[in-house]
């Protein structure tokens, strides 16, 4: 069984861009039993109440701890901001 969480933080890089960085942490007995896997992640994004769309896609190896998406855009052409969000495939095992 594996557990793990998804910190995520913002950083606005300038002013039409932005990074999207976070750590994962495991709850995974300090991996004893070497369960951990690649992760991937799914960079979304909306505007408002609005459908989300999938941005960028980012495999990471196994254990890695952080995550970043560097240089997505902070807002759309009429310059309404972007709500981003983490989301990750299903881990097989």
């Amino acid at each position: 069984y594996q557990n793990h969480t998804f910190n995520t933080t913002i950083n606005i890089t300038t002013d039409y861009y932005r990074n999207v960085a976070g750590n994962i942490t495991w709850n995974d007995l300090n991996n004893r039993y070497n369960s951990r896997v690649n992760t991937v992640l799914k960079l979304y994004r909306k505007v408002g109440q609005g459908g989300a769309e999938l941005v960028a896609t980012q495999t990471t190896a196994v254990g890695q701890t952080s995550y970043t998406f560097s240089g997505v855009k902070k807002f759309d052409s009429n310059e309404n901001d972007y709500t981003y969000y983490i989301e990750q495939d299903n881990i097989a095992g």
